[in-house]
């Protein structure tokens, strides 16, 4: 039953995203992105764990310029089996600094991953930092809980982050249309601290 609820959401949120024009997406993306940087969690933060957006969906870029020009670290995720880990590809304090395009590769699903030579970051391993992880979804609801595409991969990444501490904010950012009145969810299901979209905050 929660299979299918959650299968008839996603496939309606993916006609939404579908219906909208590019312009509009990025014009959404931008005011979401102004958003974020209002808040405390992203400006008290030393580095962001970001994903690399594919079309239709919230676009990163814009967050992953910002964090660059206020001197963040970045880093982004690779899919190894079952699980994500994030990739360093942006750090000053040691001048090193990879290309988003040059330095990923496109996997089977079309999503943009960083190449095998760039060093892992754990949250777990920096305690003396603070982490902004964006996270993806088709749909949030107000209470925060998220819908993804299914996969279970960043539900996975949640579970063992909550084992190593509280240095991070999970951060759900998504357009307006995506924000749905409830998300049915199960025990492995995992909420954000934060959702955005163009025209709210919810913390």
């Amino acid at each position: 039953m929660l299979k299918e609820e959650k299968k008839i959401i996603r496939k309606r949120i993916i006609n939404l995203i579908k219906s909208r024009t590019e312009e509009e997406l990025e014009s959404f993306s931008v005011k979401i992105s102004e958003n974020v940087i209002a808040l405390n969690s992203w400006k008290e933060s030393d580095c962001i764990l970001t994903f690399l957006s594919m079309r239709g969906e919230f676009n990163t870029e814009y967050l992953i310029s910002r964090a660059q020009s206020e001197g963040k670290c970045i880093a982004v995720p690779r899919m190894e089996g079952k699980h994500i880990n994030f990739y360093k590809i942006f750090n000053p304090a040691a001048g090193f600094n990879r290309d988003i395009y040059s330095d990923t590769a496109v996997n089977k699903f079309g999503i943009r991953e960083p190449v095998d030579d760039l060093p892992r970051v754990y949250p777990g391993d920096y305690p003396d930092n603070k982490f902004f992880i964006v996270v993806p979804g088709l749909a949030f609801d107000m209470e925060k809980n998220r819908l993804g595409r299914g996969g279970g991969y960043y539900d996975k990444y949640i579970a063992e982050l909550q084992k190593s501490g509280k240095n991070y904010t999970l951060t759900g950012m998504c357009f307006e249309f995506q924000l749905i009145k409830k998300i049915p969810s199960g025990i492995f299901d995992k909420k954000v601290d934060i959702v955005v979209t163009e025209d709210a905050v919810f913390l």
